[in-house]
């Protein structure tokens, strides 16, 4: 994923404890980034670099495969509602 100085964005971090830092899960697929308009914020992500690939029962890659974007980028609200309801879930 790339960054750009000032970017509103939303990521989801893991860390290592033998590494100094945290860094960013699934790498572009844990950036979010958040989109501001007069009617409100949305996030979304941009894969248009990457490619998820299947592997098959015996480890063998399958041929990649292209990321769809939803249909419509959910409102930040929504979004941030989403992840605490799926971290307080059994």
């Amino acid at each position: 994923a790339r960054f750009t100085e000032g970017e509103e964005v939303v990521v989801f971090l893991d860390r290592d404890e033998t590494l100094p830092f945290s860094y960013l899960i699934g790498l572009a697929q844990g950036k979010f980034s958040v989109r501001r308009d007069p009617g409100g914020a949305a996030v979304g992500r941009d894969l248009a670099e990457l490619a998820l690939v299947a592997t098959g029962p015996n480890g063998a890659l399958g041929a990649p495969v292209s990321a769809a974007p939803p249909a419509a980028p959910p409102a930040l609200d929504t979004f941030e509602a989403d992840i605490r309801a799926a971290l307080q879930a059994p």
